[in-house]
């Protein structure tokens, strides 16, 4: 993604933001890619190379999440590593696991369920 970064436009809020961002990282990743990908996983485990590697660090949501932690929108101590990689991770295993491309309902529903409750202020 270095060479084609998802760009996400300031769109005033983390939800709308997280789902731009996340509809575009799904539309570059259809099932096909991803069936392929995860056959690559021999191949990357003899090569002792995992997907939580610095080269597959790049985070399509890297952007949002600053904006969301100035708007006050994400308390920055509830982000770690894996907090960072459930949206991708869950929409990624959405699609592997559906053999179909995810809606724009389901993305919303991982937004809604789980990052943002996991990232949100408490009330």
């Amino acid at each position: 993604m270095k060479r084609n970064p998802i760009i996400v436009a300031d769109l005033g809020n983390l939800r709308d933001e997280l789902q731009c961002a996340m509809r575009k990282f799904a539309d570059r990743a259809p099932p096909s890619l991803m069936k392929l990908v995860f056959e690559m996983h021999e191949d990357m485990a003899s090569e002792e190379v995992n997907f939580t590697d610095a080269r597959f660090s790049d985070n399509p949501i890297d952007d949002v999440i600053a904006r969301g932690i100035a708007r006050g929108e994400i308390v920055p101590e509830r982000l770690n590593a894996r907090v960072m990689r459930v949206l991708p991770s869950l929409v990624m295993h959405e699609i592997v696991v559906t053999a179909q491309p995810i809606s724009d309902e389901t993305i919303a529903a991982i937004i809604d369920q789980i990052f943002i409750p996991l990232t949100a202020p408490l009330p």
